[in-house]
């Protein structure tokens, strides 16, 4: 009797596992599914399917954005990639930005890409008061000891 179950168990332990990739793709296509055929628009710049587009990066720069605050290690790659999505969500709005001139989501964009990048520089890596004494070291120590 024990024999029977122990394959069911382990069908239901994968199909938890795939359970979160299954609901995203399923809520992807009711969003295609209702923008198209009920909605009737044709995924233009203003449709229901980019503002959901829109909302999934927006959320994944913001959550990279607070693991960054959180986990002091990696908060330089992580702040990185937060910028990156936070840049792709501001460009995601290309059309809306239109209104105020034609091309104007380079502005933001610059502007916190900047930003990121005078943080990187100046508060995620100080100098080093070792750097003084010592020239710095090398960028990747690693590649030069598997060599």
């Amino acid at each position: 009797m024990t024999q029977a179950k122990e394959p069911s168990i382990r069908f239901l332990c994968a199909a938890a596992k795939i359970l979160p990739e299954f609901a995203a793709f399923a809520v992807a296509v009711a969003v295609i599914f209702l923008d198209v055929i009920v909605l009737r628009q044709r995924c233009s710049e203003s449709c229901l399917v980019e503002w959901c587009q829109f909302a999934a990066i927006l959320s994944s720069g913001l959550i990279l954005l607070a693991a960054a605050v959180r986990d002091r290690e990696n908060d330089a790659g992580l702040m990185l990639a937060a910028i990156l999505f936070l840049d792709m969500a501001i460009r995601e709005q290309d059309a809306t930005l239109d209104c105020i001139f034609h091309g104007f989501w380079t502005i933001p964009v610059g502007i916190l890409t900047v930003f990121a990048l005078f943080m990187l520089i100046f508060v995620a890596m100080p100098p080093s008061p070792v750097w003084r004494k010592s020239p710095p070291a090398p960028i990747l120590p690693n590649l030069r000891s598997a060599c």
